[in-house]
């Protein structure tokens, strides 16, 4: 398999000549690529051919965009026209398609030099491995598709389900009792503000922080620790049942992300997170909950009502307090989370076939690029 410059088989030019950005957009009309892919619609467009949009500037910098028909560019990209003649550019575009592997310049905001684009090695085959190459990552690619769009209907239908038994949760048009999260709550508590490590032999309790917060789960990838005495220790560990809240970001996606404490070891929670523990006798089940704040349009409201410090949002364990949460009966709750648990066992059998599918679609691309 040869290999050649990117400027050996492609034209490499500027994106955003025209100057055009979000002002221009418009309904309906032409897609327009900026550094993070599909940006908005444009009344005309720059190009029409196939071609690799390379996001040139910023935090996506290296990562590649595979546009065909007509379209137009943005700023901080370089556009990769390759010529049809001498490769095949969607084969070029698998191959450029690794932030990884650029040169990068700068530090806090790392960019790639237009020379850096046009010395880019790429490998060339014969056009009939091309082809053959192409046709097998897309058929890698295809069967990742079709198992995201599975387990993203599966959140469809569990939200078809709570919508069916208890209604929107903002609107409340069946006319449930609601309860605040105070009013169910023992208590509601910032986490530890002590400086978080990695694992040594002196700090040994782990943190949960924002980023193992995720889709209503605890993750447990890049764990931190920290050195903590026994009164603080005993006064942070949480148990199983609190609810944890994400309380601050610069992001208003993560404001009010939440997730069940159901872990058997130690850990407690970064002052990022807010621990909310129920009552015992509590009309309202912690999962219940979490799955109701996860909602779009509660998340949506909590946003909304967070206020902003220096670009960050917050929210207050006074802000959770006020929380209006709908109360169905106990056995109706219990009820829609047998549901839940249902689809949650079916989407952990299609997360691990699609980790399964992912390692074999990185393995593909080692195999043919290296």
């Amino acid at each position: 398999m040869g290999s050649v410059k990117v400027n050996d088989i492609a034209k490499v030019t500027q994106g955003g000549k025209l100057k055009l950005s979000g002002k221009h957009f418009v309904k309906d009309g032409y897609p327009a690529y900026g550094a993070g892919g599909l940006n908005g619609y444009l009344p005309d467009y720059e190009f029409d051919c196939p071609a690799v949009i390379l996001s040139a500037n910023g935090a996506r910098c290296g990562k590649c965009f595979y546009v065909d028909g007509k379209w137009s560019s943005l700023a901080n990209t370089q556009v990769i026209i390759p010529d049809t003649e001498k490769i095949i550019p969607k084969f070029l575009w698998y191959q450029l398609n690794d932030e990884n592997k650029w040169h990068k310049a700068g530090t806090a905001q790392p960019f790639i030099k237009p020379s850096d684009v046009k010395n880019r090695i790429v490998k060339k085959p014969n056009f009939e491995e091309q082809k053959e190459i192409v046709r097998i990552l897309e058929n890698s690619e295809d069967l990742r598709q079709k198992r995201k769009e599975q387990l993203a209907l599966l959140d469809d239908y569990l939200k078809s389900v709570f919508l069916d038994m208890f209604g929107d949760p903002i609107i409340n048009e069946k006319g449930l009792p609601q309860m605040s999260l105070g009013e169910v709550s023992s208590d509601i508590k910032y986490g530890t503000n002590m400086k978080c490590f990695e694992r040594n032999e002196k700090n040994s309790t782990p943190v949960l922080r924002i980023p193992n917060i995720y889709k209503g789960n605890i993750d447990l990838a890049d764990l931190k620790y920290a050195e903590l005495d026994e009164k603080e220790f005993n006064k942070l560990l949480l148990r199983k049942g609190d609810l944890l809240f994400v309380r601050t970001n610069g992001n208003p996606d993560y404001i009010g992300r939440c997730a069940v404490f159901n872990l058997d070891k130690d850990y407690v929670n970064a002052s990022y997170l807010i621990r909310v523990r129920l009552r015992e006798n509590a009309k309202l089940l912690s999962s219940f909950i979490c799955y109701i704040v996860s909602l779009p349009s509660y998340r949506s409201k909590i946003a909304k009502e967070s206020r902003t410090t220096a670009g960050n949002y917050n929210i207050n364990t006074q802000g959770l307090k006020n929380l209006k949460i709908l109360q169905p009966s106990v056995e109706s709750q219990k009820k829609f989370l047998s549901v839940a648990y249902r689809v949650e066992q079916a989407k952990q059998k299609m997360r691990a076939s699609l980790n399964e599918m992912d390692n074999h679609f990185n393995a593909l691309m080692q195999r043919y690029f290296g």
